[in-house]
């Protein structure tokens, strides 16, 4: 819940100029077309991906887009040579994210309710 509305709303917020100073972060990686595009991309990876991950859904999808966006904030913080403190935080929720990628939301999430097998789903609401 912190993810999306105390970092993902706010940038959303932001509007373009905030959009384009973090779409800028892409320049790492070679990309320097449409920074707009890029920032509203990862605001809304924040604020909406945060919120599914909260309510146990379409959980692997939201936890990609946000690990590619911590990814994309800790290359930014290494190459600034930030302090190891401030680097840490964007690296250790990559971790968290690329967990939530390969082992799901789990039993008690809406993921397993909706999109499990009709089997599964009845063995899950009899115990």
């Amino acid at each position: 819940m912190a993810f999306a509305f105390t970092y993902g709303l706010m940038k959303i917020q932001g509007g373009p100029e905030m959009w384009k100073m973090i779409g800028g972060t892409m320049n790492n990686v070679g990309i320097s077309f449409a920074p707009e595009f890029w920032g509203f991309l990862a605001s809304a990876s924040e604020f909406f991906g945060g919120i599914l991950i909260l309510l146990g859904l379409f959980t692997r999808t939201a936890a990609f887009f946000m690990a590619f966006t911590m990814l994309m904030a800790s290359l930014t913080h290494l190459k600034a040579l930030d302090p190891w403190h401030i680097a840490i935080l964007p690296m250790e929720l990559f971790s968290v994210f690329m967990a939530f990628i390969f082992l799901g939301a789990g039993k008690y999430s809406m993921d397993h309710l909706f999109f499990s097998s009709k089997r599964e789903n009845q063995n899950y609401i009899t115990e």
